[in-house]
């Protein structure tokens, strides 16, 4: 599931369980920008960049 992850790191740093799967059901609609990277790298000032919807 896509928010696992931040579920997990919620779960480490507030030390509560359960945390992790019980995330992705309560931030359902509430998802703020998703994003893919597809090459690694920095983006710096000037940078031309691509968003699509």
């Amino acid at each position: 599931m896509p928010c696992r992850g931040p579920g997990r790191a919620i779960q480490q740093a507030l030390g509560i369980r359960g945390i992790e799967t019980r995330f992705p059901k309560a931030a359902l609609h509430l998802r703020g920008i998703v994003a893919t990277v597809e090459l690694p790298g920095e983006i710096a000032e000037g940078d031309a960049v691509t968003l699509a919807t």
